[in-house]
């Protein structure tokens, strides 16, 4: 029986109607998808077969699909409207739209009462952290996630009438829409770079003098001639050594924590969870960062590369080697050449002859970088720069559209 609830903080002023909330069950229809033997589905489309839709092809966006009899369908179809769930497995939870075919066991669809519930209103409300904390929290404590009926049958769902359920969900399918926007132009950014980056670094693209002039060639150097190795930064484990002695917040004192995590393309991120205090800096003196050096991750997840460019001194993890440069401007240009396919090549074959699985240090000392000329490194590095302050501006506005509509979604469903 469904019940009355208030209406929510934000709301079309247009509307009038009471809210109401109701079960899944008593709204919606459950449809299994069908189970079929794998040597009876073709990786080709064929005469009287349909596309068999398994989870990948929702979860991952595959276009690996599997083709299987009409036959054997059990008229378990599915289309592009409809809304899948998984139902088993590590992303069982998972909404699903957008695909027409015949629908794997693993997989199920919602029939609604197209009087009561909008398609598109029920995809957003489904997709919204609320359930996805309902069904993790109804799911857990087993060995195999799995989303039964019962779990979404008990699911209560907040309604209003047909056509405000329409309006909401129209406005935000528009943010959906700018934020896969805003997803395509930073990945195109990315690529762009990527591709400009390999290039400039194969001397395909040189910039020339501010007189016009050429540039003299670049010359083939070991990065221990440009820079000193600190490899005292890298000997002391984090989980054991150092994190019972974190804060969690920061004072005048403490400085902050930077790990593997912290670094990103084009700097090192201080916005850190964790806090040094005065007694560990005392302890490690020599891992205090308080300069502007480059950071390569040696063990873990190798060959992640930034810069520490700030001016308050910070404590560094360990498996992380620090080079300080003689010179602070090759240090950008550095970075940027370890990140392209070369220096990442580069650093992989450092990988692969270690017997541990990890970038030794004097492996770093002999990576022979080609350097140009200084001034040609200077116009390398700002040209690259700006793309990534773009890149980053784009990012920026993703990760505001993205709470944005965490928000709408907290303020426009009761």
């Amino acid at each position: 029986m469904s019940e009355v609830v208030s209406i929510p903080q934000l709301r079309f002023p247009e509307f009038r109607d009471e809210w109401r909330v109701d079960k899944f069950v008593d709204l919606c229809k459950f449809q299994q998808g069908v189970q079929v033997d794998v040597e009876l589905q073709s990786t080709e489309p064929k005469n009287n077969f349909l596309r068999f839709l398994r989870i990948e092809n929702y979860t991952q966006k595959s276009n690996d699909f599997r083709y299987i009899p009409k036959e054997l369908s059990s008229n378990k179809s599915i289309t592009e409207n409809e809304i899948a769930i998984v139902r088993y497995g590590a992303t069982a939870g998972y909404i699903g739209r957008g695909l027409k075919g015949v629908l794997a066991n693993n997989l199920f669809k919602l029939v609604l009462n197209k009087d009561t519930l909008d398609t598109d209103y029920l995809f957003h409300l489904l997709r919204s952290y609320k359930t996805f904390c309902f069904f993790q929290s109804e799911m857990s404590g087993g060995a195999m996630p799995a989303l039964s009926f019962g779990i979404v049958g008990a699911l209560k769902l907040p309604y209003s009438s047909i056509s405000e359920q329409q309006k909401i969900a129209a406005f935000l399918t528009a943010v959906d829409t700018k934020i896969e926007q805003l997803s395509k132009k930073k990945e195109l950014l990315g690529e762009y770079k990527k591709g400009l980056m390999q290039k400039i670094f194969s001397q395909a693209i040189r910039f020339k003098a501010d007189d016009g002039s050429d540039f003299s060639d670049w010359e083939q150097v070991k990065l221990a001639t440009l820079s000193k190795l600190v490899t005292k930064q890298t000997g002391y484990d984090y989980s054991s050594t150092i994190k019972p002695s974190l804060e969690t917040s920061k004072d005048d004192s403490n400085i902050p924590f930077v790990q593997n995590k912290d670094f990103n393309s084009t700097s090192i991120n201080l916005n850190t969870d964790f806090y040094v205090p005065v007694s560990v800096q005392k302890k490690y003196p020599r891992i205090t960062l308080d300069e502007k050096c480059l950071l390569i991750t040696i063990s873990g997840n190798i060959g992640n590369v930034g810069v520490y460019n700030k001016q308050e001194k910070a404590f560094i993890g360990g498996a992380v080697c620090v080079a300080k440069f003689k010179d602070k401007d090759n240090i950008d240009f550095v970075k940027y050449y370890l990140t392209t396919d070369i220096g990442q090549k580069m650093m992989l074959r450092e990988v692969k002859a270690s017997s541990h699985q990890n970038i030794t240090v004097e492996g770093i000392r002999n990576f022979r970088i080609m350097l140009p000329y200084l001034e040609e490194q200077k116009k390398i590095v700002v040209f690259l720069s700006i793309i990534d302050n773009k890149i980053e501006q784009v990012g920026k506005q993703l990760d505001e559209s993205k709470q944005f509509k965490k928000a709408l979604l907290q303020q426009m469903f009761v």
